[in-house]
Order: structure tokens, then sequence, then C-alpha cells
């Protein structure tokens, strides 16, 4: 990801039988590098039901953000889904 934004960024997760769906006590922040270059981040999170979706907030200013690609892994290592934009 390459940001010239600001802030930290979050990511969410959805569990399954959860309200909202979107919930502080369900997020994991991540400090981002503003510099505009791409760096790859690593944001560990623990659902503790089946996880549903995820949310991606990369920054909390205004902008510009590339994501060039992102993956879902579980507690092996195991890519579980893989997104490429």
């Amino acid at each position: 990801m390459a940001s010239d934004s600001s802030g930290a960024g979050y990511v969410f997760w959805e569990e399954l039988d959860t309200k909202p769906k979107y919930a502080v006590n369900r997020r994991s922040a991540f400090e981002v590098n503003h510099d505009g270059k791409s760096h790859n981040y690593e944001v560990e999170f623990e659902a503790k039901q089946n996880l549903i979706s995820i949310r991606l907030d990369p920054s909390m200013g205004p902008g510009k953000i590339s994501i060039n690609a992102m993956k879902l892994q579980n507690d092996d290592g195991a890519t579980v889904k893989k997104w490429e934009f």
C-alpha cells in the first residue's frame, strides 16, 4: 500500500451473529508510512466466532492511497483469500 495521507489504518471484522456489523471491539489499528512509497503491512486479529467480512480503513486523513493486493491468512499462515487490484 502506498499513501500520502495521514493517520493510523484500521482493519475491522464482522463475526457471525454480531451487531453492529463493524465495532471498535472488533478492530485492529496499524501504523501507516505516508511517504508515497509502497509498503507491506501485516495486521493480526482474532475472530471469536466465524468470520463473515473484513473492512479496511487505510488512513484517517485525506490523500491518495494505492492498494495492490491483500490476503487473509489463518493461524498457520496458509492463505484463505487473496485479492489483487
